[in-house]
């Protein structure tokens, strides 16, 4: 009766795993798209310096999404 209730618990523990690293493979894929530097400015947004080369959009309808061209 031990083992069962151990292998029942070990089985449940590893299915709760599994779907926290589905869940977590989902949240990567449904980040913010990349976009143009006109696409943030015509949706109410500014374009901001986060470095050399990174620029983010702040504001409007694409806000924190990454910049991919000018």
């Amino acid at each position: 009766m031990r083992v069962r209730r151990t292998l029942t618990a070990a089985l449940v523990a590893a299915a709760f795993a599994g779907l926290g690293v589905a869940s977590a493979a989902t949240a990567q894929a449904a980040s913010q798209p990349r976009i143009s530097w006109q696409q943030c400015t015509n949706t109410g947004g500014y374009v901001t310096n986060l470095g050399p080369g990174s620029y983010v959009c702040q504001g409007g309808m694409y806000g924190g999404a990454p910049i991919t061209s000018m």
